[in-house]
């Protein structure tokens, strides 16, 4: 069942991010007979490879991707180093505050 799942999930987020994809999609040059195809398997494997396409090199490239999949999945975009920051210093900072706040406010 899982895989099923996994399945429907990467398909409605594909529909989501195929607006943003699709600006990035539009201004990469064709690929010609190293073409998959398929222009995301094509985008996809741009970016395994580290390589940048049309007018993004190769790190802009990886943000507008990440930007795009990210927005399509409610995320907002960061990195990796900010997403590490957030759940292993904010977040659990945060934790204390959130069970305090209540009592603060009670007691006056």
């Amino acid at each position: 069942m899982l895989p099923g799942l996994a399945a429907v999930t990467m398909g409605g987020l594909a529909v989501r991010a195929n607006g943003g994809l699709g600006e990035v999609l539009g201004a990469m040059p064709s690929l010609g007979r190293w073409s998959c195809g398929n222009p995301h398997a094509d985008l996809a494997d741009i970016l395994r490879r580290g390589c940048g396409a049309g007018p993004y090199a190769r790190g802009k490239l990886r943000r507008v991707v990440r930007r795009a999949i990210a927005r399509a999945g409610g995320f907002k975009p960061r990195g990796a180093l900010r997403w590490y920051l957030h759940f292993m210093l904010v977040r659990p900072a945060m934790a204390p505050v959130r069970t305090m706040a209540p009592r603060l406010v009670s007691t006056r």
